[in-house]
């Protein structure tokens, strides 16, 4: 996979009504208005999209956190269920 673009995401409409998310290079993706989607429904998608970059990057601090507090002889409630759902996460995004 190539390499998201970092730093933070912002949201802007367009003057179409489409909502743009954009990235520090400017826009990264379009979400279209359509019929199988109400305007709330779109827009709470583009947040999630926007969000993305932030949320990959505490996923992977999350893991390291689980796994060293661990190692380090901690027991979490099904800590290794944890840290496969954590991987399995991540793994969707590379």
């Amino acid at each position: 996979m190539s390499q998201y673009t970092k730093w933070e995401w912002k949201l802007a409409q367009s003057a179409s009504g489409q909502i743009e998310v954009l990235g520090y290079t400017g826009m990264t993706a379009t979400l279209k208005v359509n019929s199988l989607m109400t305007p709330q429904e779109m827009e709470a998608n583009a947040y999630l999209i926007a969000a993305a970059p932030e949320m990959y990057e505490t996923l992977k601090k999350a893991l390291l956190f689980v796994r060293t507090i661990t190692y380090m002889g901690v027991v979490l409630p099904d800590e290794s269920n944890i840290c496969s759902l954590i991987t399995q996460a991540l793994a969707k995004a590379e």
